[in-house]
């Protein structure tokens, strides 16, 4: 019983864990490529 609790519990803090990495990182790879959009649509 205890090998299942643990196994919900180590799912639980990595699915913690990806939705911390996503929520830092996707914002900031969304804004480099706002900026190259502006970038390359001013270059032309």
């Amino acid at each position: 019983m205890k090998k299942d609790n643990n196994k919900k519990q180590d799912l639980q803090t990595r699915r913690e864990f990806f939705k911390k990495a996503a929520k830092t990182v996707l914002p900031i790879i969304g804004s480099i490529l706002i900026i190259q959009l502006f970038c390359t649509k001013s270059n032309k």
